[in-house]
């Protein structure tokens, strides 16, 4: 896994920036990024306060982006967040995001005079959203229900969002990593579409590389792998 990411240059540079020495694990990996990177927003922006308030924005970067289904913000719809106002960092805009940029945890990008803005890193983007997903969701029944029908928009057996099948993947990791048990067949039983079906599969069986030891049950790992043998 990491001999293939280490070709992505945004993920490469996450990792030198954020890697510690100790036994890899994505998600740990993850968290540092966002910790780094507000250290050094709230320094340019001179906050004294310990509080945490890059979480705070990132939930609803997260909210704009799942109900929008957009995967990039015009600078006006991230200045419009409520983020702003509810910290007192009206007049500190500009500063920090810049310093999110600067430090790779915002890409910036302008076209014919429009500047958008997101996550710097796929995986990291997918990290997030799954975390305020759960977060939103923490009752199993609630969760697979949003799932279904909200994030995937499972329809007549078919996965109608494509485009967030890496947070639900996402999503079931830190799930088994917080309840000790997964959820991803309690989903992929309402997908009967054959395409649609071996693709969440793939997915699902590819994410064990980069997930928590403590997250994954040895007997039931070796169960679904039986049922769902691959080539």
């Amino acid at each position: 896994f990491l001999q293939s990411e280490m070709t992505n240059p945004l993920f490469l540079t996450l990792f030198c920036q954020n890697y510690t020495g100790t036994d890899f694990d994505m998600f740990t990996l993850f968290e540092k990024v966002i910790e780094k990177a507000e250290d050094e927003a709230q320094k340019a922006v001179g906050m004294k306060e310990t509080i945490s308030v890059l979480n705070s924005l990132v939930d609803e970067m997260v909210g704009f982006r799942l109900t929008h289904s957009a995967l990039t913000m015009t600078q006006e719809e991230l200045f419009e967040l409520k983020f702003w106002e509810r910290y007192g960092l009206t007049s500190s805009k500009i500063p920090f995001v810049s310093s999110l940029v600067r430090s790779g945890f915002l890409i910036s990008t302008a076209a014919e005079h429009t500047e958008t803005y997101y996550l710097g890193y796929n995986l990291l983007e997918d990290f997030v959203c799954a975390k305020t997903i759960l977060r939103e969701h923490p009752q199993k029944e609630e969760l697979i229900s949003y799932v279904q029908n909200d994030l995937l928009k499972i329809e007549n057996g078919c996965i109608s969002n494509y485009h967030n099948i890496d947070i639900f993947i996402v999503v079931c990791g830190l799930y088994a990593e917080k309840y000790h048990e997964e959820c991803f067949e309690d989903i992929e039983v309402n997908v009967t579409d054959e395409f649609d079906k071996n693709d969440i599969v793939r997915r699902y069986l590819e994410s064990f590389v980069w997930r928590k030891s403590s997250s994954v049950d040895s007997e039931t790992f070796r169960s679904f792998i039986n049922r769902y043998p691959i080539d």
